[in-house]
């Protein structure tokens, strides 16, 4: 069998060519056409967004002028002389709810035998929250230490701090404590309540 070319010019395969330039042409305009589409969506939501920041700013600044006008009409004078009557009103119901029976049971359960208290005084701290002073009266430092750790661990008391300590007329030691009571004597005691008649 004869294989030889007698053309005088060689044959291309010119159907395969144009199929894939046609397929290229058809994927440009198919995503040309997806851009136009995106960018016509993009421009309609930035137009959208341009118009709600516009609102938004126009809201911030009325809100400002608002805050403003408030701010010049409170007398900080009268809200000083409110929050102080707020904090004496909550020292007294904390004042109130203070159960010294519970507190004096605490004391018996951790005052070592060494030791007197001298006086106790439920009192405000300067954060308004009410503390505790107890004068402690002892020969030796040593049971003054011994009663400051089984208050700190007894879990009753917080914040057990030695304010003072001095020698009294007697020789005793005389040393003054603060604290938070954490435990009964921080609750209201509880009322049982009575038999219907």
């Amino acid at each position: 069998m004869l294989r030889t070319n007698l053309a005088t010019r060689p044959f291309y395969n010119r159907r395969a060519v144009r199929t894939a330039i046609a397929v290229a042409l058809l994927l440009v305009a198919g995503l040309t056409i997806g851009n136009a589409v995106a960018y016509t969506v993009l421009s309609r939501k930035e137009a959208v967004l341009g118009g709600d920041t516009v609102a938004a700013e126009a809201r911030t600044r009325d809100l400002q002028r608002e805050t403003r006008r408030l701010r010049q009409g409170l007398n900080r004078e009268q809200l000083d002389a409110i929050s102080a009557a707020a904090r004496d009103a909550n020292a007294l119901i904390d004042r109130r709810v203070f159960s010294w029976t519970g507190l004096l049971a605490e004391f018996e359960r951790t005052l070592p035998d060494d030791v007197r208290i001298g006086s106790i005084a439920p009192d405000t701290g300067e954060d308004g929250r009410l503390v505790i002073a107890v004068t402690a009266i002892a020969r030796r430092a040593e049971d003054i230490e011994r009663f400051l750790a089984a208050l700190a661990g007894s879990g009753s008391f917080t914040d057990v701090v030695t304010l003072r300590e001095r020698t009294n007329e007697e020789g005793l030691l005389e040393v003054s404590i603060q604290m938070r009571n954490t435990g009964p004597a921080a609750k209201p005691p509880v009322t049982p309540p009575q038999p219907a008649q």
